[in-house]
């Protein structure tokens, strides 16, 4: 036996069991790793879309977190920028979840004129008049051997529903490669599906600049001047920190929207930067559990208002005020209970998980459920709720006052009204009074009263 064959023969022979589990380690390695560079080039599309022209913006924390559909007319109105669009990351699977891969849905007019695209079958005006016809790239045209006309079938796990699309033309990229690999339809049949309370939002921002010197410019506007420092303990896990990291940005930006409800001066928000210092902070999920602490805290220390020591919250928070459900609410109670907190602060959506808590702890303890973080703001500071009272109660004054003057606008025209019908009214008396008084004032001097001339009657 030769040695080539001897080596063949030990490797692989000498133990089928082992043989069989390396090879199939080898299949396994190889299928995740593609299926994972698939995912990651479908991910950063949006990112590899963009030349220096061009500005991506999305939300700090994740691509599939949301940001308000308004936020388009802010981008258009800063200086350098000349074109502004819009895309959602849909997430759908083509027949099965082997067959990925990245669908977008944009807003047409716009993104025809941002995007360099260029139409290899097909036409831009039946896309636009369709809004159930999409684009398809020219990989995924051939890979599945779709054609002009063809319907396709996807199902999506982020947005239910049934949807099919009619292809309208096959595309490419002029300066990006990955369009051929991306399928895209219209923002607006996703955005008639949406539940109210992600109507009209959008995951990207693309924004194209004048000139490429501007996008760092208009990049800082974007991003604006205000900075999130975190700080950790030696010894930190560095995901955690990052993840902490982007859950406090998101914090900082809502609590610029409610600093007039605590008399906080909104020049602070630029002439300062914030520096958030979390002891030990090395779980990942105390990051977004910790959402309405943080808003908490940063209005703390801008108002220089004490929160109230006597009460525990938990809540993530979205960048639209949202606060949304935890994980572990029991486990957040029972420490709250153990250090002497009776009060706790807690997601309404997570009402259902209260039944966990042991009723005689529940039955000590007071639980306060918030929707939004601008409720938290009531139970957190001390006198936050009076000041809500009186500048609500300012507000229905105000609103009382302007009805008042126009109650009193629409009397005094009413008035007007009836004083010129008055006034026409004793003129027209004072003409049938003339001849009577004329009479009355010839006896009182002794004339005899002059007859009043009759008129002659009308031939009949």
């Amino acid at each position: 036996m030769t040695l080539p064959g001897l080596t063949l023969r030990n490797a692989f022979m000498r133990n089928k069991t082992r043989t069989f589990l390396t090879i199939l380690g080898v299949v396994i390695t190889t299928v995740a790793f593609l299926f994972l560079r698939t995912i990651l080039t479908a991910w950063y599309a949006s990112a590899e879309a963009s030349s220096a022209d061009r500005v991506v913006t999305r939300n700090a924390v994740s691509l599939i977190n949301p940001l308000p559909i308004s936020y388009a007319a802010r981008l258009a109105q800063i200086p350098g920028v000349t074109k502004v669009t819009w895309s959602n990351w849909f997430g759908g699977i083509y027949k099965d979840r082997k067959s990925f891969f990245a669908q977008f849905a944009i807003d047409g007019p716009t993104a025809l004129e941002v995007f360099s695209l260029r139409f290899l079958q097909g036409s831009k005006q039946d896309f636009l008049a369709d809004r159930n016809s999409c684009l398809v790239g020219k990989g995924l045209a051939e890979k599945y051997g779709w054609k002009v006309g063809e319907t396709i079938p996807l199902f999506s796990e982020i947005y239910p529903g049934d949807w099919k699309f009619r292809v309208a033309a096959v595309i490419e990229g002029t300066d990006d490669k990955s369009v051929a690999n991306v399928m895209y339809f219209h923002w607006a049949r996703l955005n008639e599906t949406q539940a109210p309370n992600r109507k009209d939002t959008v995951g990207v921002f693309t924004a194209t600049v004048a000139n490429a010197s501007d996008s760092p410019r208009v990049m800082t506007v974007v991003t604006g001047t205000r900075e999130v420092r975190t700080g950790w303990r030696a010894g930190s896990v560095e995901e955690a920190a990052a993840l902490v990291k982007k859950s406090a940005t998101a914090k900082f930006d809502e609590t610029i929207e409610i600093h007039v409800r605590l008399g906080i001066d909104p020049k602070q928000f630029d002439d300062y930067d914030m520096h958030i210092h979390f002891p030990e902070g090395a779980v990942p999920k105390d990051g977004p559990s910790a959402g309405i602490t943080i808003v908490m805290a940063i209005a703390s220390a801008l108002a220089e208002a004490p929160i109230r020591n006597d009460v525990a919250m938990t809540g993530e928070v979205t960048l639209r005020g949202k606060v949304i459900a935890v994980g572990g609410l029991k486990e957040k109670v029972m420490a709250a209970y153990r250090a002497g907190i009776k009060t706790v602060i807690f997601p309404a959506d997570n009402q259902k998980d209260l039944v966990e808590v042991p009723e005689p702890i529940r039955a000590k303890m007071t639980f306060l459920p918030v929707a939004f973080v601008d409720e938290v703001f009531q139970h957190a500071f001390a006198g936050v709720a009076e000041r809500i009272a009186e500048l609500e109660a300012r507000a229905a004054k105000r609103r009382a006052r302007i009805a008042a003057r126009r109650r009193a606008a629409r009397r005094g025209k009413a008035g007007a009204r009836r004083g010129k019908t008055g006034a026409r009214r004793a003129k027209t008396s004072a003409r049938r009074r003339k001849p009577a008084a004329r009479a009355a004032h010839a006896r009182r001097i002794g004339r005899r009263p002059r007859a009043t001339p009759r008129r002659a009657a009308s031939p009949r």
